[in-house]
Order: structure tokens, then sequence, then C-alpha cells
């Protein structure tokens, strides 16, 4: 599995990251722009927190992760 952050390719991805969180809020692991290899997480609901300025109005967003 994989979570593919903002558009491959664009300019403007290039300089935010985010984190992923799981249901308590723990930090899981560091998104990147583009492909992010999330097959060793275990299935359930996590949420993504934008961490750069750029996206901070953003929000946090709702990821379900199952196989």
């Amino acid at each position: 599995p994989v979570l593919v952050l903002g558009a491959a390719g664009s300019r403007q991805n290039t300089e935010y990251r985010a984190e992923l969180l799981d249901a308590c809020g723990r930090n899981v692991m560091d998104l990147l722009p583009g492909a992010n290899d999330v097959s060793r997480l275990s299935p359930g609901i996590y949420f993504i927190r934008a961490v750069s300025r750029e996206l901070s109005a953003a929000g946090c967003y709702k990821v379900i992760l199952n196989r």
C-alpha cells in the first residue's frame, strides 16, 4: 500500500511535509510529497496533519487503511 501526498510533479508540493497520526494522535510516520510506503502500518483510521506553514490552514484529513 502506498499513500500519495500531493500531485506528482507539482512545484508547490516540494516545500511541504505532513505527519501521519494514529487515532490517539501519535505520529506514526512523516510524510513527504509523492509516494509514501504505508505497508508496515496496521489497518485502521489515521489522520494527516500538515507540518509546513503553506498547508497549516488545510487542517487535518482522515485516512482509512485496509487490506
